[in-house]
């Protein structure tokens, strides 16, 4: 079904692979930043991320790798590492709940494994021999690399299964449901908290884990991937307004005003 037979395979580069070489990928380690600022504790010390970056021969490859990867069709529920969506369209799915279930998952890139990859891959059409190689060029130590171009679309195909899943369950609940990549939105017009452990179980049998830490049910409002929703609008954070004379602020601020102008004329014709 699909083809990486156009890609130009470095041999010696696979071979190196093969024997687990650990110079393939450096090591990392880098301020986390929101709003363009550097992000801190409660004790005023920085935020670190630890990532894994291949070196620029791998990356070329995997960047390649992803342009034939981003043509699989997700479930429309996706919204994370998607050409042509975002956090803002993903937010304004659930503008006009009441209830609100955010979950977080847990260590999101380096809990899918190299198996889940190659299995993917199988079941998506590729040959045994084109996910072996898929599989060898994208992972590390068995993992998804943090660093990678390939693990955002790898790690959405490969959960893209448990989406499906729990649309199906959420439709039936009445429940509107959305991901962005490690991030899960939950909401409805009504209370359905007493699904949540439903909702759960779904994800963990499924191999993926949740942080309890970020298990949030809300009423009336609730933050949505770097927004607030309340009143059917979609409000920006207080952090974001005091760095808006960032240039990449200024157009997101706009971009939000552009999209809540739309809610409010579509609010007007319904009335």
């Amino acid at each position: 079904m699909y083809t990486i037979l156009d890609l130009l395979i470095d041999k010696n580069l696979l071979e190196r692979l093969n024997k687990k070489s650990f110079d393939i990928y450096w090591n990392k380690t880098r301020k986390k930043k929101k709003y363009g600022k550097p992000q801190q504790n409660k004790d005023g010390t920085f935020k670190y991320r630890n990532t894994q970056e291949p070196i620029p021969q791998l990356k070329y490859l995997q960047r390649k790798i992803n342009l034939v990867l981003q043509k699989i069709p997700l479930p429309h529920e996706m919204y994370g590492s998607i050409m042509g969506k975002d956090n803002i369209m993903n937010a304004t799915v659930h503008v006009h709940s009441s209830n609100f279930l955010t979950i977080d998952l847990k260590n999101y890139f380096s809990n899918i494994t190299n198996t889940q990859v190659h299995q993917t891959l199988l079941s998506l059409g590729f040959s045994t021999n084109e996910a072996r190689i898929i599989t060898k060029l994208t992972t590390f130590e068995g993992r998804l690399p943090q660093g990678a171009p390939t693990s955002p679309t790898l790690a959405n195909l490969v959960f893209s299964s448990t989406v499906k899943e729990l649309a199906e369950l959420c439709s039936d609940k009445g429940i509107i449901f959305t991901n962005y990549v490690d991030d899960l939105m939950f909401s409805a017009s009504k209370r359905f908290k007493n699904h949540v452990p439903e909702i759960i179980a779904v994800i963990k049998r499924n191999g993926f884990f949740v942080n309890n830490k970020k298990i949030s049910y809300r009423n009336r409002y609730s933050e949505v991937t770097g927004l607030f929703i309340r009143n059917g609008q979609l409000h920006l954070k207080k952090e974001m307004l005091e760095n808006i004379e960032n240039r990449g602020t200024k157009e997101y601020v706009k971009r939000v005003e552009e999209q809540n102008k739309i809610l409010r004329r579509i609010s007007t014709l319904k009335k």
